[in-house]
C-alpha cells in the first residue's frame, strides 16, 4: 500500500481551501488564508479523482480508467464498497491519499507508489491535453 507524503490535519486553522460540490454538480473550490502555491493543484486532485471516481462506473468506460480507479482505492486501502457506503471516513481517507500524492507528483514528479506512477502519468497527459484543446479553441 502507498503512503501519502502528509498527514490530515483536523484542526479548522491549518485548512488551505475546500472543494464543496454543488448541487448542479459543479465543483466549487474555496481559497483561504493559508492557501499556498499548491494549494491549488491539491483542490484540483480532488476534483479529478471526483470525476474519474464516477465516470469508473459509467458503462461503456475505457476498462484502463476502471484499473486506474481500482489501483487508486488499493493503494489507499479501502474497497469500492467502503468508499461507496463511506465506512470509517473511507472517502476522505481515498481523497486526501490521492490529492497529496498527485500534488507531489505535479511538483516532483515521485509518485507514492510504483503502482500509482501510471496512474498519475496517464492524469498528467490528460491535464495537458485538455490544456492544448483549450488553447486551441481560444486561438
Amino acid at each position: 500500500m502507498g503512503t501519502a507524503p502528509r498527514g490530515v490535519s483536523a484542526h479548522p486553522s491549518d485548512i488551505n481551501a475546500r472543494l464543496t460540490v454543488q448541487p448542479n454538480g459543479v465543483s466549487l473550490i474555496e481559497f483561504f488564508k493559508n492557501a499556498n502555491r499548491s494549494t491549488s493543484f491539491h483542490e484540483l486532485a480532488h476534483h479529478m479523482f471526483r470525476v474519474i471516481y464516477e465516470l469508473s462506473g459509467r458503462d461503456g468506460v475505457d476498462p484502463q480508467l476502471i484499473e486506474d480507479v481500482n489501483t487508486i482505492l488499493r493503494e489507499a486501502g479501502v474497497t469500492r464498497e467502503e468508499f461507496d457506503a463511506n465506512t470509517n471516513g473511507a472517502r476522505t481517507r481515498v481523497h486526501e491519499f490521492f490529492a497529496r500524492g498527485f500534488e507531489v507528483y505535479i511538483s516532483e514528479g515521485k509518485a507514492p507508489s510504483k503502482e500509482l506512477r501510471g496512474v498519475f502519468r496517464r492524469l498528467r497527459a490528460w491535464m495537458i491535453e485538455v490544456y492544448h484543446d483549450v488553447v486551441q479553441a481560444l486561438g
